[in-house]
């Protein structure tokens, strides 16, 4: 195996190395390139969808509980970013799905930051929602710009009555999220760091940050460091040719990048639902992580699992039509 870590050297005893968040196990070891990598995860996407169906979730009025559209509008979207990368892997568009994984990084922040604290979750829903309607404000305000004028068409007065705009650009600058103060955060579903652990929780969670966010946002952003895939031979003539991608960002970092963001924004979605972790899809994590790793989940890899015995509320069990078991009020 090929060693691509470079912010700290591994440990004698890996085991002692464990996260708080998902992805630090993928900086010691990069496994060889292979087609078990995508299997793995389109695996591990059947048994999620499966699992999560299986519940039964029927979300509630969505101005009292906006959380269980949001959260589940989250796995969904999650599913379809890794769907997409799957397809863009099988087409040897490995750069261009890294750059799409960050999107599932992205996700997985929103609920974190939305699931760090019960008491605040309902307001940062709200403003969760509210930030599209500031990215409508912003655009209608330079569209109406361009036609000075000229009356709204059909299409922009309908999108103006759906979503109340008033047409002000300026709240659209103010972000909702900060992405790295909720990366290093602590959040109830954490592993805890044991004593005697090689590194801190603070450096796990900035090398994640590093690695599954900063890195393939570039890729987004089209900077130099996407564009080194591409960068022509000097002294001949350009012709177009397949990338020449390096090891950090093989088929199987992306794979991994994808299973645990997914894995973490079903875990923050049920968890805020108060809804158990079925058992099943923890055993479908820790078998796709070993094909595609090429070994077992590391200790404290994860969201802990007695999360809901540490932070319940003790609010009275409510079992919806008889399907949703052990879901509190």
């Amino acid at each position: 195996m090929k060693t691509v870590h470079r912010l700290f050297r591994i440990a004698d005893d890996t085991a002692t190395m464990v996260s708080q968040s998902p992805s630090w196990y993928r900086l010691l070891v990069d496994t060889d390139m292979s087609a078990s990598c995508t299997g793995a995860l389109r695996i591990y996407i059947a048994d999620a969808k499966t699992a999560i169906e299986a519940l039964g979730i029927q979300p509630r009025r969505p101005h009292r509980y906006p959380f269980d559209l949001i959260a589940l509008e989250h796995v969904a979207k999650v599913v379809s970013i890794a769907e997409s990368c799957l397809i863009l892997l099988e087409a040897q568009k490995v750069g261009e799905a890294y750059g799409l994984s960050r999107s599932a990084v992205e996700a997985a922040f929103s609920l974190r930051h939305i699931t760090m604290d019960r008491d605040d979750m309902h307001s940062k829903c709200m403003k969760f929602g509210g930030y599209s309607q500031h990215v409508k404000n912003f655009w209608l305000y330079y569209t109406r710009q361009m036609h000075p004028g000229v009356p709204d068409s059909a299409d922009v007065a309908a999108e103006v009555k759906e979503w109340a705009l008033t047409g002000d650009p300026k709240p659209e600058r103010e972000q909702w999220i900060d992405t790295w103060r909720t990366a290093l955060r602590t959040h109830p579903l954490d592993q805890p760091i044991p004593a005697g652990s090689a590194v801190t929780s603070e450096l796990i969670k900035k090398a994640n940050y590093a690695t599954d966010y900063s890195q393939p946002s570039q890729y987004v952003h089209c900077s130099q460091i996407a564009m080194d895939w591409f960068v022509p031979e000097d002294g001949t003539p350009f012709r177009f040719s397949m990338p020449k991608p390096t090891v950090e960002h093989a088929p199987e970092s992306v794979s991994s990048i994808l299973l645990e963001y997914l894995h973490w924004v079903i875990a923050y979605a049920l968890w805020g639902q108060r809804i158990d972790f079925p058992a099943s899809l923890k055993e479908a994590f820790e078998k796709a992580f070993t094909d595609i790793n090429g070994q077992p989940v590391p200790l404290g890899l994860g969201p802990r699992s007695d999360a809901r015995k540490v932070c319940s509320l003790g609010s009275e069990v409510l079992h919806r039509n008889g399907r949703i078991p052990a879901m509190l009020t």
